[in-house]
């Protein structure tokens, strides 16, 4: 049962909040790059392949696997890559490293792949 219309906008306003809180110590950190908030709704890869249509490159974070075996790319990452017609970078993150200072820093990646 989907939500009512009530409760998706509240659910939006949720969402517009918290990333504004996320991003906020990004932009501290970097004052001169331009950050544009934008939410969808759909499905991750499909959003994101849209959305990246005139984007110079697109951006693409992605956990880290400490398995030997298997892919190392989940399946929106997977996704972009053979369907985006643009560079994207994969920045791998730990999955609870967060915020400017955290082992996911831009500046710590260290790795990506482009097209």
């Amino acid at each position: 049962m989907l939500p009512g219309l009530e409760e998706r906008t509240r659910i939006r306003q949720e969402a517009e909040r918290d990333l504004t809180e996320l991003l906020e110590p990004w932009r501290a950190k970097y004052p001169g790059v331009i950050v544009r908030e934008n939410l969808h709704e759909g499905r991750a890869a499909h959003v994101l392949a849209r959305v990246a249509d005139g984007a110079g490159l697109l951006v693409v974070g992605r956990r880290r696997r400490r398995a030997a075996v298997g892919s190392h790319t989940g399946p929106v990452a997977h996704a972009l890559l053979h369907h985006v017609r643009r560079p994207v970078a994969l920045v791998p993150h730990d999955r609870h490293g967060s915020g400017p200072h955290g082992p996911s820093d831009p500046g710590q990646a260290g790795e990506s792949c482009s097209r």
